[in-house]
């Protein structure tokens, strides 16, 4: 795919002022009085101490890694041989150090220390001997600590707690020990931090005797000493050299105690060093995490702070990006519109449309929505599906996938109705872990959703090509409707009209619940049960009904042709003021045979019949045959009495209609009469 850069200015126009604060200032004054221009220099470099941070945060597709490298060539181009240029993809440097390949939860911060370390210090490790003699004190520490434990024989049970939980790098490490396994067990328990903090002491009192006060110092902070000594690493060689890092793809190692620790690396390195660090998450701002507390970069660094969002798209972007000369596929106005709604602006999707319109395929092939009579993929579902790949990328867990699928699926936020479809007695607590993994969850007040952009995409991804054959699907599918379905049954015992169903908001909202979830069972088994639905709307509820073919029509991408038909013609007879006959008749044929079919079976079978029969006197009335209408409405009233009051009343409205008709019918053909009497008399 090609690569092209747009937009973005301001974000660029801050990087060179921060790089350009960085560069010696080489005047006449440098020129004639080198010494006091040093002296100068010198003091100005301590006006502030705060490093420069640039954070990009967006979702996937947005833009971060493009900005990224888009800093380290600006580096490269505009200011050539003056800055030192690292760029770390964390996603890369995963499938290269197996001590980060382990998931998310499981990353410790000495891996990512390592990590920096080792592509920081290619050919200058002399610069990082303090670094190296930090671990390998930390080792010789492990081995006294070992050979306590076995002189000891197992005793020790009071620092099991900070074992398990491995708040420092040596207990981590201590935890293969023979000795510890045996003290611990197979178990993984969690403990309170402050026990967690006294063992930390106690272990440390422990081995008072066995350690020098250096090596006591190491122990009781293993992580700053390692990550201060990796900072005055990265401060020595900016000092020949500012150097410009970026750290890509954060969000697979950013679980707190990894922040934390780079953050230490961050202060210790100076301000020559230039980070810009791009991930998922919002690491600005401060808010708490469960039990945890996440002290934004905000709070942690008063300056020298810079904090940029990815934006999506906007329509005139999109135009610039197709008639790029790279891409050379201008847009007309409209299309372009076109792409930024399917889109939803965001830049992978657009560079997806791009390379296919390069290919030659035509752009209405590309938007237009997928048919279940194709066997290969479309265009668009290939868009669709590579999207939320890429959204989910890190979401590699299962139950964390359930979790997601789980909210895509879900017509609104509903906890209750989540909670069944996970089958978790408390949900908090997995949802806030959920959202400390992955920053696509969001908690908003006492509600849990997915961002918009991906849910967007993950729901055209489940219908296109999961619905209907995943197990995972058919099982949250199955679950949401276990649940739904007593708790409709229980409301509807309070109403004795049908009618006031669809003026309570939780049972028509619960309704449409559970058209959705019939229709992520399959398809016949959604249109059985939106059908009767559709019918009762038809008549008691139209706005109702409009959001019922709303929920319906956005599973039409698994449509056959016999579902598609039947979507067109109940579609057809939406509108409000006008009536058109013919297709009023195709919606009562349509419906007239599902009823035949039983369709309709069921405990209100007769009421919807009686909507039919009272719905096809109305047609005859608009076809001014007033006599078929009053049949009609005869065979209504002559049907088992209707529960609801509000279809009697109407019912005697259209006799009342029907009789004003019919008499002036009579009275015209009366005076039609009496005047061609008249005529032949006179």
């Amino acid at each position: 795919m090609t690569r092209i850069f747009l937009a973005r200015t301001e974000e660029q126009k801050r990087f060179r002022e921060v790089l350009r604060s960085l560069q010696p200032n080489v005047g006449w004054l440098a020129k004639s009085f080198p010494t006091i221009a040093k002296f100068s220099s010198a003091k100005k470099e301590t006006v502030s101490t705060s490093p420069h941070i640039f954070l990009l945060y967006g979702e996937g597709g947005m833009g971060k890694t493009s900005l990224g490298r888009r800093f380290c060539e600006l580096a490269g181009e505009e200011f050539p041989n003056c800055f030192q240029v690292l760029r770390l993809d964390w996603e890369e440097a995963k499938n290269e150090y197996p001590s980060l390949n382990v998931g998310h939860e499981s990353i410790r911060p000495e891996s990512v220390l390592e990590t920096i370390y080792l592509a920081v210090s290619k050919g200058r490790e002399g610069i990082f001997e303090k670094y190296r003699q930090v671990e390998k004190t930390l080792k010789q520490i492990e081995d006294k600590v070992d050979k306590e434990l076995q002189a000891r024989q197992g005793e020790g049970a009071e620092y099991a707690p900070i074992l398990k939980k491995g708040l420092s790098w040596s207990l981590g490490a201590l935890r293969k020990l023979p000795q510890v396994e045996v003290l611990l067990g197979a178990g993984d328990g969690k403990v309170d931090e402050a026990i967690a903090d006294g063992a930390v002491s106690a272990l440390v009192g422990l081995m008072k005797k066995r350690l020098s006060l250096e090596e006591r110092r190491i122990f009781a902070t293993p992580h700053r000493q390692l990550a201060e000594a990796l900072g005055h690493g990265l401060q020595a060689i900016s000092a020949q050299k500012p150097l410009v890092l970026l750290l890509d793809t954060y969000e697979i190692v950013d679980r707190l105690e990894c922040d934390r620790v780079l953050r230490m690396v961050i202060k210790a390195a100076g301000r020559r060093v230039v980070w810009a660090i791009a991930g998922r998450a919002n690491l600005a701002d401060s808010y708490r995490l469960s039990q945890d507390y996440f002290r934004g970069y905000r709070d942690e660094f008063s300056e020298n702070l810079y904090v940029y969002p990815m934006s999506e798209f906007s329509r005139e972007q999109v135009s610039e990006y197709f008639a790029h000369p790279q891409i050379n596929v201008p847009l007309s106005d409209e299309a372009a519109e076109s792409v930024k709604q399917f889109s939803l602006g965001i830049p992978f999707v657009v560079q997806q449309i791009a390379a296919m319109r390069q290919q030659g395929i035509k752009m209405a092939t590309i938007l237009s929505a997928p048919s279940a009579d194709r066997d290969d993929e479309s265009p668009r579902e290939a868009v669709v599906r590579a999207t939320s790949d890429r959204f989910l990328r890190y979401c590699l867990d299962e139950h964390d996938k359930k979790a997601v699928y789980a909210m895509a699926m879900m017509r609104r936020p509903d906890n209750e109705l989540l909670k069944a479809m996970l089958g978790v007695a408390d949900l908090e607590p997995e949802m806030r872990s959920l959202k400390a993994r992955h920053s696509f969850v969001l908690l908003e007040g006492k509600g849990i959703r997915l961002h918009d952009k991906l849910e967007s995409f993950l729901q055209d991804y489940l219908r296109c090509g999961l619905a209907g054959q995943s197990p995972m699907v058919r099982e949250l599918s199955d679950r949401a409707v276990a649940y739904l379905e007593p708790r409709l049954s229980e409301w509807q015992k309070e109403f004795t009209d049908t009618a006031d169903y669809f003026e309570s908001d939780r049972i028509a909202n619960g309704l449409l619940d559970l058209v959705q979830f019939k229709f992520w069972q399959d398809v016949e088994v959604g249109w059985r049960y939106a059908v009767p639905l559709f019918v009762e709307s038809w008549h008691y509820n139209r706005d109702w009904q409009k959001q019922l073919l709303g929920v319906v029509e956005a599973f039409q991408m698994r449509f056959d042709g016999d579902s598609k038909k039947r979507l067109q013609i109940f579609a057809k007879d939406l509108g409000y003021y006008s009536f058109d006959t013919d297709s009023r008749k195709f919606l009562l044929d349509e419906l007239d045979k599902l009823a035949k079919r039983g369709w309709l079976d069921g405990d209100l079978k007769t009421e919807l019949m009686a909507i039919l029969l009272f719905q096809l006197g109305q047609l005859f009335y608009q076809l001014e045959h007033y006599l078929e209408a009053y049949r009609k409405c005869l065979e209504v009233e002559n049907l088992l009495p209707i529960s609801s009051l509000r279809f009697r009343k109407e019912l005697a409205n259209e006799y009342r209609e029907i009789g004003w008709k019919l008499s002036l019918a009579k009275a015209l053909l009366h005076e039609t009469k009496e005047g061609k009497r008249k005529r032949i008399l006179g």
